[in-house]
């Protein structure tokens, strides 16, 4: 619960100045919001990962990245912070107890070796914000790819539709954009469903969907 408060204080804090005009409009955005953070194609585990915004919340933490514990956040009402500190440390496993003599198997972290600190606000579009804000059940959804040198980051607008005729449902994304293209996009997207334009533009857009 004391993660989830942290990350939800996060989005709730507005949208950065760097933005332009449209921050003030967001003061209580519509939109949601969905973080997935990852690790990129052969970078090594991360431990100690953590990710803390500009203004000191924590916005998602592990205790060891791998290819196979990715995470996945998502939170009504939200914004975006101006920029995000990623550090991950050294793993130190067994600590000795100096009372006792015992080596215990608790995972515990040294010195940090990796520090990147990873601009969002000023990167995304103000359209973007705008297409997220006008829709009901539209979040910003973002992706950070964690490498061994850096961060890179994507973002798009994620909403949900049906397909009257099937009943099946879905999730689409538009206005794609960031360090990542629709190719190679964070892992809950299929390349079918993303687009860097507006979601009406693309061809595979039904225009009967229902959007939910």
């Amino acid at each position: 619960m004391k993660r989830r408060t942290a990350v939800v204080a996060l989005l709730a804090s507005g949208l950065s100045a760097a933005c332009g005009g449209i921050a003030n409009s967001f003061a209580r955005p519509g939109f949601g919001a969905v973080i997935r953070y990852e690790l990129a194609k052969g970078a090594e585990e991360k431990p100690g990962l953590l990710a803390v915004s500009d203004t000191g919340s924590q916005l998602f933490a592990s205790a060891t990245l791998s290819s196979r514990n990715s995470g996945n956040l998502s939170f009504a009402g939200a914004s975006v912070p101006n920029w995000v500190r990623v550090t991950w440390r050294t793993a130190i496993y067994g600590k000795l107890i100096s009372s006792t003599g015992r080596v215990t198997d608790t995972l515990d972290f040294g010195e940090i070796i990796g520090d990147y600190k990873v601009e969002i606000a000023s990167r995304i579009p103000a359209e973007v914000l705008r297409y997220a804000s006008r829709g009901r059940g539209r979040a910003i959804y973002l992706v950070f790819r964690i490498k061994d040198d850096g961060v890179l980051l994507s973002w798009s607008v994620q909403e949900t539709v049906r397909d009257p005729k099937t009943g099946g449902t879905g999730r689409v994304y538009s206005l794609y954009g960031g360090d990542l293209s629709c190719d190679d996009p964070g892992r809950l997207i299929q390349k079918v469903s993303c687009t860097s334009g507006y979601l009406k533009d693309a061809p595979w857009y039904n225009p009967s969907w229902e959007f939910i």
